[in-house]
């Protein structure tokens, strides 16, 4: 199935899944309530952060990551319900292994992009959301 029409037609629906979740979460930060915009952009930023730097073989790792923002909390994950088209697995089950110990069960080298990211990026995301609110915030003191 590597490389088959079959893989390249589930891999694109798992993409379009992601750039949705991406679309959803633009349109959040772009219009609402200032709290609820700040948290999408925050979520989004990371997010994009996050798939970036996700170790990729088939792509299905990348691909299943997520983002939600509801009121003044945000939420990133690697969605349970995505299966890997070529090896079967979940990647929101390997995609810890491969985050701790390594993939193939240890054989390869430790990869832990998610800790990685919120140490490099994590800290200049959050401070540059903060200052989008702050900004939104004087921008409706002087309305």
């Amino acid at each position: 199935m590597w490389l088959t029409g079959e893989f390249q037609e589930a891999m694109a629906a798992l993409w379009q899944l992601r750039r949705d979740n991406d679309r959803m979460l633009r349109n959040l930060a772009a219009d609402g309530p200032i709290i609820n915009k700040t948290v999408a952009w925050v979520v989004n930023e990371l997010l994009l952060e996050t798939i970036e730097a996700a170790p990729v073989l088939t792509g299905t790792l990348a691909s299943a990551h997520r983002g939600i923002a509801v009121g003044n909390e945000g939420l990133l994950f690697v969605d349970p319900n995505v299966q890997n088209p070529v090896f079967g697995g979940f990647p929101a089950l390997y995609g810890e292994e491969v985050h701790e110990i390594g993939a193939f069960g240890g054989l390869g080298k430790p990869k832990p992009w998610w800790r990685e990211t919120f140490e490099d990026r994590g800290d200049a995301i959050l401070a540059e959301g903060m200052l989008m609110l702050e900004a939104d915030i004087a921008d409706l003191w002087k309305q």
